[in-house]
């Protein structure tokens, strides 16, 4: 059981329903039925049942609910205490600290060569990195002022009046084409696109990661659901399947870039899904000069990162 279990319970409570609960959280309506479903078969109870489109909790789903509330209070609490001391070094120096909160996509392509330029550009910056989420990311920004986003999302999953409607500004400054990664041997490494009907047979390798996993569901929306035979967070082990033929992959037009070209083929998808990538604010940003350094500085940085990656 994770907290974001209980998150999700919650807010299932709050709105009376999944699917406005899904759009609260920014995940998929789907995606949250699973988790519920997961949570439930974990602890061996029904917390909750469907009547058509209204929900109830269960009497057990009730008393959890506001156990959970309890706890998330206690949580929330904790964080809040230990905020303004990240580390004893940052409290010695008194050093101003720039948060940066990013997706596992991001943190596993260009947050190393990030980390880098900022040594080299802008070596007094005390950029502390953060991995999360990107339903995390969405809560922490929508409620701090101060915070900043390195956020990735599907076209699927952009809905501009839902970041109005929480407080959020989203600058686009990447687009890049969802794709299907195969063996080099495999035949649709021959094939000009590829289409949902095409794949529906075969077996799968997906990273574990909560955006990876929203975009295939999104893809088998109205198909069977995909025979999933590996998901991992290991970068090597997820490459090690797809080239060697035991399971076809994702992967996309920029995130390709990091990885050894000459050992698998990337073939588009039709229609195409895209992704986008940008900087996750909150819309009564406050920022010091500092960090508007570095939103400055890593803006020209993506411009760069784009001229060489030639997306």
């Amino acid at each position: 059981m994770r907290i974001d279990d209980l998150r999700y319970l919650v807010a299932i409570a709050e709105f009376g329903s999944i699917s406005k609960a899904s759009k609260h959280l920014f995940i998929s309506q789907q995606g949250l039925s699973q988790a519920i479903q997961q949570l439930e078969k974990s602890l061996n109870v029904v917390l909750l049942t469907r009547n058509g489109n209204r929900i109830y909790f269960t009497e057990i789903g009730e008393k959890f609910v506001q156990s959970a509330r309890e706890i998330l209070a206690k949580h929330d609490e904790l964080l809040n205490m230990i905020k303004p001391f990240p580390d004893d070094e940052s409290t010695k120096t008194n050093e101003e600290i720039i948060t940066v909160y990013s997706t596992a996509f991001l943190c596993l392509t260009i947050i190393p060569e990030l980390l880098h330029y900022y040594q080299q550009k802008h070596p007094n910056l005390n950029l502390h990195i953060v991995e999360k989420r990107p339903s995390e990311i969405l809560s922490i920004i929508a409620n701090d002022k101060n915070a900043i986003g390195l956020f990735n999302t599907p076209d699927f999953k952009f809905k501009p009046q839902i970041f109005k409607e929480n407080n959020l500004t989203f600058e686009k400054l990447m687009k890049c084409e969802q794709m299907l990664c195969v063996s080099r041997s495999s035949p649709f490494a021959a094939k000009e696109s590829v289409t949902v009907d095409d794949i529906a047979k075969c077996k799968f390798a997906i990273f574990d990661f909560e955006q990876e996993v929203d975009i295939v569901n999104y893809i088998f929306t109205n198909i069977q659901q995909p025979n999933i035979i590996l998901k991992t967070t290991n970068q090597k082990l997820y490459m090690d399947m797809i080239i060697n033929g035991f399971a076809v992959g994702f992967t996309n037009t920029f995130i390709s870039n990091f990885l050894e070209k000459n050992t698998f083929s990337t073939i588009p998808f039709d229609p195409p899904i895209n992704i986008y990538m940008g900087l996750l604010l909150n819309a009564n940003q406050n920022f010091t000069s500092n960090t508007e350094i570095f939103l400055n500085s890593f803006r020209k940085f993506v411009i760069k990162l784009k001229e060489r990656c030639r997306i």
